[in-house]
């Protein structure tokens, strides 16, 4: 754009504001499937927690179940609960992190085995537990992060562990991302 305006001559000003007005026009665009994106993976957390079964009829439903039953994922949590126990026991130090270090402290072994759990890649898992295991560690009112006691928290870690046990209802979705 700057260079065909440059070359026909057309005054600088208006060149650099129709480019500027173009990369905002983009950057909203862009803005907007981001939250069109988290909003549809809001609405199909919901169905998947209530226990609606991802079908092939289902496209929104089959997409967030790959989605959340993907190596790529189980991997990422695996690291993310690494981290967070190499912090609780002082080997390093992830930063402002605002981590329940006395409830995980006390909790460290339902921690390692959800880990464990989802590092092994060998074992189908359910979309259900992935769901819960995804939202223990990326929303800010988990009990990873607030004040609960170590109650609250061995209960969510222990649902996650008992939901990715289960026997899968529909076929495994474990895809490549």
């Amino acid at each position: 754009m700057l260079g065909i305006g440059f070359a026909a001559e057309i005054r600088w000003l208006w060149v650099v504001s129709a480019t500027c007005l173009l990369v905002l026009v983009a950057l909203a665009q862009a803005m907007a499937a981001a939250a069109g994106l988290e909003k549809r993976r809001q609405v199909a957390d919901e169905w998947l927690l209530w226990g609606a079964a991802a079908r092939p009829a289902s496209a929104l439903l089959s997409w967030r179940a790959r989605e959340l039953a993907s190596t790529r994922l189980r991997w990422t949590l695996a690291q993310s609960l690494r981290r967070i126990e190499r912090e609780v026991c002082c080997e390093t130090r992830l930063g402002p992190v605002p981590l329940n270090r006395a409830a995980i402290r006390a909790q460290l072994g339902l921690l390692r085995a959800l880990r464990e759990r989802l590092a092994d890649r060998s074992s189908t898992v359910t979309v259900r537990g992935m769901l819960l295991a995804d939202r223990l560690l990326t929303e800010p009112a988990s009990p990873l992060y607030s004040s609960a006691c170590d109650d609250v928290l061995a209960e969510a870690l222990g649902e996650a562990l008992v939901e990715l046990e289960r026997f899968p209802t529909s076929p495994p979705l474990d895809a490549q991302y």
